[in-house]
């Protein structure tokens, strides 16, 4: 439908080859993985965080987390969005709405979620530049978990 297309086109940021992916599912795994990241990082154990981001270096190269990272990116954007405007047609992730609010809900001001943006963008750019895979996304987790902490937690955690 017209509605997807456009969906998939915002998602790629202009790449078609990522847009035909997008549309033929090839890529919902890894945006639900996005998700997951959210969840992980706001659990209140550490370890879980690190065993989570060990798992993803085993399953996933390079390629794969910065498309990790291109979703969980759109899923702050539109968390922020959500908390800011509120307006659904707004939304680069309209299929997951639901988590989308659930997350913007449990925020307490949308300065940090602009902050987590941040730090996902500043990421991105060093893989960009060949930063050590492993360290890079530690750097991210924890970064994350300070910049998201006034997040309720246990809410967000199902």
């Amino acid at each position: 439908s017209e509605k997807k297309a456009l969906h998939y086109a915002r998602l790629s940021e202009g790449s078609l080859g990522l847009a035909f992916s997008l549309a033929e599912g090839d890529k919902d795994e890894v945006r639900l993985k996005g998700v997951e990241f959210l969840k992980v990082i706001n659990k209140k154990d550490r370890f879980e965080l690190v065993d989570y981001l060990n798992q993803l270096l085993q399953d996933y190269g390079r390629e794969s987390v910065l498309e990790l990272l291109a979703s969980l990116l759109s899923l702050l954007r539109d968390v922020y969005v959500t908390m800011e405007v509120k307006k659904d047609e707004k939304l680069l992730n309209p299929d997951l709405k639901a988590e989308i609010e659930k997350f913007a809900d449990n925020s307490k001001d949308s300065d940090q979620v602009q902050e987590a943006i941040g730090s996902v963008e500043k990421i991105r750019g060093d893989l960009l530049r060949n930063v050590n895979l492993k360290l890079a996304l530690l750097n991210l987790g924890f970064e994350l978990r300070n910049s998201l902490s006034g997040l309720k937690r246990e809410k967000l955690v199902t």
